[in-house]
């Protein structure tokens, strides 16, 4: 599923609210943006969490497996998405991102 620009920029400015402190975040909005439920999920031969890049701070951060994620963007050249999850933001590989549905 891809997101459309649309909805990446709804995502995008929601994000970004979070990051600036906005006092207006999660205020009702006239044309709500629902996304359905993704959780990450990598190989077993990665362990129970794995370390990704976070393109925000540009360090490495470690993520655990079978966790909800709320994807970011769309695959990039390489295969790869970011990805906002409880403790901030990785860049993973799109075949990791599994979508599980609304719930």
């Amino acid at each position: 599923m891809s997101l459309s620009d649309e909805r990446t920029n709804k995502l995008l400015e929601m994000v970004q609210s979070l990051l600036d402190g906005d006092s207006s975040f999660g205020s009702l909005d006239d044309d709500p943006v629902t996304l359905p439920y993704e959780i990450l999920s990598f190989p077993k031969e990665l362990g129970d969490a794995t370390w990704f890049l976070d393109p925000t701070t540009r360090t490495m951060v470690r993520v655990y497996n079978n966790i909800e994620i709320v994807r970011v963007t769309d695959p990039d050249e390489d295969g790869k998405v970011i990805i906002k999850f409880s403790s901030g933001f990785a860049l993973v590989p799109k075949e990791y991102v599994i979508e599980v549905g609304f719930n």
